[in-house]
């Protein structure tokens, strides 16, 4: 259990040192513009509670990034099914948003869970790839790098599964079937 908990812990502490190094690129890129730098002090880099407030807003965006991403792929996919068997069909293009019903969200459902959740998520929580912001944050704290990459895709697929859920509950919301999320 305390591996599990130090997964967490590690997982905040990443994210916190991120979120860090991205206010202060965004800080030192703006006084590199010639007339806010007049206005931007470099004390601004020791403003914890601006950068707090910040960082609170950026987690919120962020999430509601993942969110809204997860959403727009599946409505890709769903205009693609359509579109496709329009075309085959040989119906015309101006009917497509008419053949959107319950049946097709459904089949649209399931390509969306085969495609995206099943296939990407697959590759992506079961290859390794490594960031410099990762291996930077690793090398500084002194953590075993087996064990903080172990613990970023244990947390990663943990905070998928979340997401992915809420974009379900949404699509079974639009669907006018809450069931459609647990197929």
């Amino acid at each position: 259990m305390k591996v599990l908990a130090s997964f967490f812990k590690e997982d905040w502490h990443y994210f916190k040192y991120n979120l860090s190094k991205t206010l202060n690129g965004i800080f030192y890129f703006l006084c590199r513009i010639p007339g806010v730098k007049k206005v931007i002090n470099e004390r601004i880099y020791a403003a914890y509670e601006l950068k707090s407030l910040l960082s609170i807003l950026l987690t919120i965006l962020s999430i509601l990034y993942s969110f809204l991403i997860k959403i727009f792929v599946f409505v890709i996919v769903i205009l693609t099914q359509v579109s496709l068997i329009t075309f085959f069909k040989g119906d015309k293009f101006s009917d497509v948003f008419s053949k959107i019903d319950q049946p097709m969200m459904q089949q649209g459902a399931f390509l969306w869970l085969l495609l995206v959740v099943v296939i990407w998520g697959f590759y992506n929580h079961f290859s390794v790839i490594t960031t410099q912001k990762l291996i930077d944050f690793y090398t500084a704290f002194s953590l075993s790098r087996n064990q903080f990459i172990l613990g970023q895709k244990f947390v990663g697929i943990i905070k998928n599964a979340i997401f992915y859920f809420f974009a379900g509950l949404f699509y079974g919301y639009v669907a006018n079937n809450m069931t459609l999320v647990l197929f």
